[in-house]
């Protein structure tokens, strides 16, 4: 009888500390989420913070198939991590940044260098105002992107 009172005190220490353990993994994970989510993309989106280069790339580079094809494309700094984070975003997403007026230069400048689309669009407009004119015609062109990509399966470079 003594054995099997010691016993159930010891799986009851042992329960108890498990639990602890479990709250405490539990609460970790809700805030990192939580953390997660809560991401200030107006680093990156922001028309008056947005930092990029517009780069010319030779035709030996673009393509290795197929006839040679200049192009110019959007350089963003920015980790790998947030780079992945901004490709996982919904099409409501970028069409709400994309028709913002606080956004939209700099969320066509992202999805330029996401999908490393030509950024001729760009060459003689490094302002959102000079980027006004082709804004329509810009973001046209994404809604057909999109609508073509559903699938996902465009997002072939890091």
């Amino acid at each position: 009888m003594k054995y099997v009172c010691r016993y159930k005190i010891l799986v009851y220490r042992y329960c108890k500390k498990l639990i602890v353990v479990f709250i405490v993994c539990l609460l970790y994970l809700t805030v990192s989420s939580q953390k997660a989510s809560a991401f200030n993309w107006d680093r990156y989106l922001s028309n008056e913070s947005v930092k990029f280069r517009l780069l010319f790339v030779s035709p030996s580079a673009v393509s290795k198939k197929g006839p040679p094809v200049a192009q110019y494309v959007v350089s963003i700094l920015m980790t790998n991590k947030e780079r992945e984070r901004l490709r996982k975003m919904d099409t409501a997403f970028w069409y709400s940044h994309l028709n913002d007026t606080n956004t939209d230069f700099a969320t066509s400048l992202m999805l330029h260098h996401l999908y490393h689309e030509d950024a001729g669009v760009f060459i003689n407009r490094k302002t959102r105002e000079q980027w006004l004119p082709a804004k329509e015609a810009d973001i046209e062109w994404w809604k057909a992107f999109f609508r073509l990509s559903k699938n996902r399966h465009y997002w072939k470079y890091s």
